[in-house]
């Protein structure tokens, strides 16, 4: 009966993972861990300008344009996924990093880049964007083959870096 398991669950793993696995001393439980992604809090600044426009009277002075900066946090997140049998995939940012960002919101821009991981000439599209209550982000990530189709099953490696901004209950 043992032998039948292992048989079974080598089969199975080998189906998930790769072929030619190795169970020597397989009993009733095995481990995979599987790391699939890596994610960094950074601390941030911005740079802005600041135009003043006067609604109701003379064109604002072109000279009374300010540069100020300020601390902003920024998550990044790297991942790899795989579009599916349409050639995309959505995902959703918090299902990649284990932080907390209890009343914190995110901010534009979101930027995402994405790059195939296979030796066959393909185009790999990507866009973020925030979701309504700004909590999380949503990642687009579509793939076409040469000739404009959509190409199935693309593995691919992404990057997302989007600001994030702490916010405190007002009391």
């Amino acid at each position: 009966m043992a032998k039948k398991k292992d048989s079974y669950m080598k089969e199975k793993i080998e189906s998930l993972i790769g072929p030619n696995i190795i169970l020597d001393d397989f009993r009733d439980e095995l481990v995979l861990v599987n790391h699939f992604a890596t994610y960094a809090l950074l601390e941030g600044n911005r740079a802005s300008r600041r135009l003043d426009i006067v609604v109701d009277g003379e064109p604002s002075d072109p000279g009374n344009v300010g540069k100020f900066c300020e601390k902003l946090d920024i998550l990044l997140v790297n991942a790899k996924g795989k579009t599916g049998r349409d050639g995309t995939v959505e995902l959703l940012l918090h299902h990649f990093h284990c932080i907390k960002l209890v009343d914190d919101v995110f901010e534009l821009p979101a930027i995402v880049v994405a790059t195939p991981l296979i030796q066959s000439p393909v185009f790999i599209t990507a866009r973020a964007s925030l979701t309504a209550n700004k909590k999380d982000v949503k990642i687009k990530v579509s793939s076409w083959d040469v000739n404009g189709s959509p190409a199935p099953n693309v593995v691919f490696n992404w990057m997302c870096r989007v600001p994030y901004i702490k916010v405190f209950p007002v009391d």
